[in-house]
């Protein structure tokens, strides 16, 4: 046993030379048979429990010289006879024939058992890389599946970048893996070398101490054994090596195939991000909010405003000069009116213009945000670099400049056109208005024409009436003189007759005043009987001016002849 630990600790320290270890194991001692002994030269003397070491292998004139040593210095006698025929001979050989095989089957089904055994163990070790290998696969897979385009439009950069560190750190983990099996597959076969040292280095014990075979036999059959040992590991490794290397290669390849595939979902984020980034730019740029800015209601709600508050005050102005009757409706109050409602337009033009310039400025604030986020596009173009700078400004300029100048050029022709609808629709309404004033003005100034001329009738009236009434009274102061004449007359009269012809002459002179005052009257009704028909003259006249004013066609004769009859009316009333 001793000896087999030696043997095997030499086996482990070099594989690659068991002939010469079983070489160095055959040198020891060995046991043979009485004649072999008697006729061997006289071994060496050993003490009990020393044990021998191992000799280097010896060359073929050491082993020729040792064996020549070895013939007996005596000549050959001849052989003996035996008396039972060697039958007891016979039996031992036939006992250590099956001694011998029983040991080399043992031998072979211990062996068998090793190499179930480290079979097992070595399919073992390639299920579990096997097994290894389909986890990263399916983890690759779903690392690419996160790569997908649908992933790509929310990634940046670095998460890209970040996706293919953890795809390349599967790399290494592989590569770890495989040389984990290359280790696992040389320590079994490192194993099954140090196994079969050891069962070799036993089997040659049992076998040296049976003796069925010379030692030289042994020898033979022990490196046999060992040579087929030795074929088998060497056959195994370079298995394994060639299974090493094609798994490095396979695996050096899937990483260069990962790494293109990985470029492609790289370039293929950088066309996609640059395509989703133009398309949303422009989108943005068809954007309720940018086709229809919240500035740009909120200005246009003020100008209604505005609008309705100075019609309020137009309408106001125009029922408050509506609201005027004669003699207070005249052409002053019309034009103040008109100079208020010139005030009013001036205040509703200064207000559209600052709700223009707001519209204005509101817009080149949205220009300029607009222009930014173009700004903001180059640079992410140019990050993403799906193209290159060139090509970039050369799409820019093709796809976007050309929706920037169209939807600066509307906005403009929108305030353009609102400020010409603002200044039509206040022209107009100021027109409107004013001419509104000035036919209430040529109504005043109708019925003010009207009133000097009913005042002109009623002084000439009240004129005609005087004279009439001064002319009487001239000729009633004569009459008034006779008759006081007469009175004194009659007062001084001496007689009866002188007094008759005095109060006759008085009674005269009375007659002759009641004849002046019914002159007087008669004349009055006389002045007084024209003054009706030139008063529905002049409203005939007021009523055709008033229908030329208002462009309404007068009824001139229905209107004369109505006031003929009121005229006719009142004079009888007169009467």
């Amino acid at each position: 046993g001793a000896q087999g630990g030696d043997v095997t600790q030499h086996f482990m320290a070099n594989p690659f030379t068991a002939e010469q270890a079983l070489l160095s194991s055959l040198a020891a001692e060995r046991i043979s048979a009485r004649k072999e002994a008697a006729a061997a030269a006289p071994p060496r003397p050993a003490g009990a429990g020393l044990r021998f070491r191992a000799i280097p292998p010896l060359s073929e004139r050491q082993l020729a010289t040792g064996e020549v040593a070895s013939l007996p210095g005596y000549g050959k006698h001849a052989l003996a006879v035996s008396s039972t025929g060697h039958a007891g001979i016979k039996e031992m050989q036939l006992a250590r024939k099956a001694r011998h095989e029983a040991e080399l089957e043992a031998y072979h089904r211990r062996r068998t058992g090793v190499e179930v055994d480290l079979e097992a163990r070595t399919g073992k070790a390639g299920r579990n890389y096997r097994k290894l290998v389909a986890l990263a696969d399916e983890e690759l897979e779903l690392s690419f599946d996160e790569l997908g385009d649908a992933f790509l439009l929310d990634m940046e950069l670095n998460e890209v970048r970040d996706a293919w560190g953890q795809i390349d750190e599967q790399g290494s983990r592989r590569s770890s893996w495989t040389a984990q099996l290359k280790a696992d597959l040389d320590g079994i076969e490192g194993e099954r070398r140090s196994i079969c040292a050891a069962e070799l280095a036993r089997l040659l014990d049992a076998l040296l101490g049976i003796a069925h075979l010379l030692p030289n036999d042994l020898e033979r059959l022990v490196e046999e054994l060992t040579h087929e040992t030795n074929l088998l590991i060497l056959s195994n490794r370079d298995v394994h090596a060639t299974l090493v290397a094609r798994l490095e290669q396979r695996e050096v390849k899937q990483q260069r195939e990962r790494r293109e595939r990985w470029e492609q979902r790289l370039l293929a984020w950088r066309q996609l991000r640059h395509a989703h980034a133009v398309a949303c730019y422009q989108q943005a740029l068809h954007a309720p909010h940018v086709v229809s800015p919240p500035e740009r209601a909120e200005a246009l709600a003020d100008l209604s405003a505005a609008q309705r508050a100075a019609q309020a005050r137009r309408e106001a102005l125009l029922e408050g000069l509506a609201a005027l009757e004669p003699p207070d409706l005249d052409e002053r109050a019309a034009a103040a009116v008109a100079a208020q409602l010139s005030a009013v337009s001036e205040e509703e033009a200064q207000a559209e213009e600052a709700r223009v310039e707001q519209l204005m400025a509101a817009d080149a604030e949205l220009e300029g945000t607009l222009r930014e986020g173009l700004e903001f596009l180059r640079g992410r173009l140019l990050h993403f670099g799906a193209a290159s700078d060139e090509a970039v400004e050369a799409q820019i300029a093709a796809t976007v400049e050309p929706l920037l100048a169209r939807r600066r050029s509307e906005a403009l022709r929108f305030v353009a056109a609102t400020q010409r609808a603002l200044q039509r629709r206040r022209r107009r309404v100021h027109e409107r208005a004013l001419a509104l004033a000035a036919t209430v003005g040529r109504v005043g100034r109708v019925f003010d024409d009207h009133a000097a001329e009913i005042t002109e009738l009623y002084s000439s009236l009240r004129c005609d009436i005087a004279t009439c009434r001064r002319e009487h009274e001239q000729r009633d102061r004569s009459s008034e003189e006779a008759l006081d004449e007469s009175l004194l007359a009659l007062r001084r009269a001496a007689d009866k007759e002188e007094c008759s012809l005095h109060a006759a002459a008085a009674t005269e002179t009375l007659s002759a005043i009641a004849e002046g005052y019914r002159v007087l009257h008669a004349e009055t009704l006389d002045v007084v009987a024209r003054h009706p028909s030139a008063v529905g003259s002049a409203l005939s006249k007021l009523h055709a001016r008033l229908c030329d004013s208002l462009r309404l066609k007068a009824c001139a004769e229905g209107s004369s002849s109505e006031h003929g009859g009121e005229e006719g009316g009142e004079g009888g009333g007169e009467e």
